[in-house]
């Protein structure tokens, strides 16, 4: 078992077979994934799994810390990705939705130092909206920019 499965896996939550595989293939995505890209790549390595005990698992990995969930601006999809406790954003192209990881945060440190007694703030998240360069170029040549 892997060294991070065994540090991060919360007594509260039983270890199964099938959460299991659910982690590992969560845990190998670069970027956050929805519920439906996960569920088809686990089947694909024949771990026939349902669609609704991979949604089921995430939900139960969300509710105890281990993965966080997004809904980007303009996609119907709820993403899923482990809860690594690192600082990250992406950007988005609005057309194709890849997602490139910025390595700087925009706002800084110092932004998140909201002088209130009453609330804390623990993170945030920004959502940078665009086109890649391969979108750039194909909306150049669409009939409407002319």
């Amino acid at each position: 078992m892997s060294t991070s499965r065994q540090t991060n896996w919360p007594a509260a939550l039983k270890r199964t077979r099938t959460r299991l595989a659910v982690y590992d293939e969560l845990s190998a995505q670069p970027f956050p994934i929805s519920a439906r890209e996960l569920f088809e790549l686990l089947n694909a390595k024949d771990h026939h799994i349902s669609f609704s005990t991979v949604y089921r698992i995430l939900d139960a990995f969300v509710s105890h810390g281990m993965a966080i969930q997004s809904k980007p601006t303009g996609d119907s999809n709820v993403l899923y990705g482990m809860n690594i406790h690192r600082h990250t954003h992406f950007m988005v192209c609005m057309r194709c939705h890849e997602k490139r990881a910025l390595h700087d945060c925009p706002l800084g440190a110092s932004s998140l130092q909201i002088d209130t007694d009453d609330f804390m703030v623990v993170s945030h998240q920004i959502e940078i909206l665009g086109y890649c360069k391969s979108c750039m170029a194909y909306l150049d040549k669409t009939p409407e920019s002319n």
